[in-house]
Order: C-alpha cells, then sequence, then structure tokens
C-alpha cells in the first residue's frame, strides 16, 4: 500500500516564562511554539495480513520559536527519509469473512467490489 498524498501534522503550543525579581513574580513572558511535521510518499509492506514495514520517502520537520505575536527568534528545519521494520508484525484488523477494514474521514471500506458502510455519527 502506498499514500501519495503529503499528510501534515501540526502541534501548536504557548509556553510562559515567568520573571520574578526578588523572589517577587513581575511578569510573565508568553511565547509560541510551533511545530510541522509533513510526511510525504510513505509506503506499507504487508505480508499475510501484517504490516512488516513502513517507508517515508521524505520526511520534514519544521519548528519555530517566538515571543507571542512577534517575528521568529528560532527557526529550523530538517528533512529526512523514515523507515521502520515492524517486529513483530502488526495484524491488519479484518472483517469476519477476513477482508481488511479501511477506514477513511468517518467511512469504512471493507476491501472487495462497492462494499462501503458510513460509520459517522450524526
Amino acid at each position: 500500500m502506498t499514500l501519495i498524498h503529503p499528510y501534515t501534522i501540526t502541534s501548536n503550543h504557548r509556553p510562559e516564562v515567568t520573571l520574578f525579581v526578588d523572589e517577587g513574580e513581575v511578569a510573565k513572558i508568553p511565547f509560541d511554539l510551533n511545530a510541522t511535521f509533513n510526511m510525504g510518499e510513505t509506503a506499507v509492506a504487508v505480508r499475510n495480513g501484517a504490516i512488516e514495514s513502513v517507508h517515508c520517502e521524505t520526511g520534514k520537520l519544521t519548528v519555530e520559536l517566538s515571543l507571542h505575536d512577534c517575528p521568529p527568534l528560532l527557526h529550523g528545519s530538517a528533512t529526512f527519509p523514515l523507515q521502520q521494520q515492524i517486529r513483530p508484525p502488526i495484524t491488519i484488523p479484518a472483517a469476519a469473512d477476513g477482508r481488511p477494514f479501511i477506514r477513511q474521514r468517518g467511512l469504512t471500506y471493507e476491501a472487495g467490489p462497492r462494499r462501503r458502510r458510513d460509520t459517522r455519527t450524526t
């Protein structure tokens, strides 16, 4: 199986540093910390119904730190391939008839022709 479209994971945080003078708090300094991971084309090796390895052609991690609502103090990116052997292999969940389930945005697709059921809740 191959995931062709890039997938992005974003995490934003707002930590703060408290400034003390003579043991008294005088200010809180808010920061913005933003991290983004972009996962490029990814392939999953499946054998006997179990995932044996995952290979991501390109992973890019970008991190930025700034004072709240100010230009960045720190900014950095790293790009690298990711590959992981899965030991022991992870069995893919299957329907009662043995066909694998594929979940996507609230829908469950069963392997085989035209089988789909809506799993979204209203």
